[in-house]
């Protein structure tokens, strides 16, 4: 019986999991747009080389 509360325990920690990083990912796509995102990324790494 522990076993099987466990087991459902454990299911739904890894669904609320899964539903708050579908949630994350939804707003970081709001927040930084692919096109503005690949722009910011290529400007780090621009400042790493010449940095270093």
């Amino acid at each position: 019986m522990n076993e099987d509360i466990n087991k459902i325990q454990s299911d739904i920690h890894l669904y609320e999991d899964y539903i708050n990083s579908i949630q994350y990912l939804e707003e970081f796509d709001e927040i930084f747009p692919a096109k503005k995102l690949g722009t910011l990324t290529q400007n780090i790494i621009d400042n790493l080389k010449e940095t270093h």
